[in-house]
């Protein structure tokens, strides 16, 4: 015998379980749309975190020694939500304090493209923020390269910690976490 009262049951509750997904789709992409990547006031922020994926310095990691590059490579994800405009490194205090020269900074896309550098600063010798001429968009990767005067005198464990900055006036930085450099002593 076939029981009609349960399949009706069966029928209305599968209908009623797509309607409560559909409106769940609607309301999410709704609000998706509403605020990704810009808060109510105007601040831009990234929906998905970019990451820093790679930090090294040129073949040199013995102590004082001229001309070494530091390179810090990250990448925007694909649903970021926003570009990358701008991005802070900031040496943590410690061993000791490794010199900069602004001059030499640049930035070079994942094909080994140079990318043009709309300004470089930093609040202090500590701090280096490099701004993109033109952003870096979801789903592409930079390598902002400084050159150091000279490695630190101190070998031991040097921290980075690096600040990306979407596009726009009001944006909010995002720490994305810590680059590692080892530096050895001359005979390491």
């Amino acid at each position: 015998m076939f029981n009609t009262s349960a399949l009706r049951r069966s029928f209305y509750t599968a209908r009623l379980a797509q309607a409560m997904a559909a409106t769940v789709a609607f309301v999410s992409l709704s609000a998706s749309l509403a605020v990704a990547g810009q808060h109510s006031d105007g601040r831009l922020f990234f929906d998905h975190v970019p990451r820093l994926v790679r930090t090294t310095t040129s073949a040199i990691t013995a102590t004082y020694v001229g001309g070494a590059t530091y390179e810090f490579t990250i990448t925007v994800p694909q649903d970021a939500g926003a570009s990358l405009h701008a991005v802070t490194i900031r040496q943590e205090p410690g061993l000791g304090t490794v010199a900069f020269n602004p001059n030499e900074s640049r930035a070079i896309a994942a094909n080994g493209a140079n990318i043009p550098l709309a300004s470089i600063g930093g609040a202090s010798e500590t701090d280096t923020t490099i701004a993109f001429e033109q952003p870096i968009q979801p789903g592409e990767t930079v390598t902002v390269t400084l050159k150091a005067d000279r490695t630190p005198t101190l070998e031991g464990v040097y921290l980075y910690g690096i600040t990306a900055y979407p596009v726009g006036d009001q944006s909010n930085g995002l720490f994305l976490g810590y680059g590692r450099v080892q530096i050895y002593g001359h005979g390491g």
